[in-house]
């Protein structure tokens, strides 16, 4: 058996709605595959000039981000080459939603990162939240977790130890990224 993870990649606009959003897909990715891969698109995430575009969501945004993710991730998008994307790949390859994830063979979780468009043409906020199985649930529950309970979630959590968490979240702060946080209700 395969371990996966997806990152979902979300781009939002100044109102907070969603404008693009694509997954990619880690095939052996547990442990700290994705998770470094996360910080290094947060940290290099381009402006929308670099990607020479008029504005963050001017034409053409939705194969510009696809090509760059492409380009920089270790993850791998499903839906292929954007010059060869028929109707209903560019959907998912430009418009995924949640949903798709929950369909998706997610051995060892998924990851949201949430971006949000701030002044200058760049991406100044971001958030990150977590979704992985409780395995201390008789029946595979997936759910979403704290960063700390999904690297610890993992068949394979001896790559994710404590300083690693530790290192993983100074690097996050550090970057801007929010961790989304579970509420939890005590009976």
């Amino acid at each position: 058996m395969g371990e996966r993870t997806q990152l979902m990649i979300k781009l939002n606009d100044k109102q907070g709605t969603t404008k693009f959003s694509t997954v990619l897909h880690y095939q052996w990715g547990y442990g700290r595959s994705m998770l470094m891969d996360a910080l290094n698109l947060v940290v290099q995430f381009p402006f929308y000039y670099e990607l020479k575009l008029d504005k963050p969501f001017g034409d053409g945004y939705e194969k510009a981000y696809y090509n760059w993710l492409d380009k920089k991730s270790i993850g791998i998008n499903y839906e292929g080459d954007v010059n060869n994307l028929d109707q209903d790949q560019q959907k998912y390859a430009f418009h995924a939603d949640e949903d798709y994830l929950w369909n998706c063979d997610n051995d060892d979780g998924f990851m949201v990162l949430n971006f949000f468009e701030g002044s200058h043409g760049s991406f100044d906020r971001c958030t990150a939240t977590f979704f992985a199985y409780d395995l201390r649930k008789p029946f595979l529950a997936l759910k979403e977790m704290s960063f700390e309970d999904y690297c610890k979630a993992s068949d394979n959590n001896k790559y994710t130890t404590d300083e690693f968490r530790q290192g993983w979240k100074l690097l996050a702060e550090n970057y801007g990224i929010k961790l989304h946080f579970t509420k939890t209700v005590k009976a």
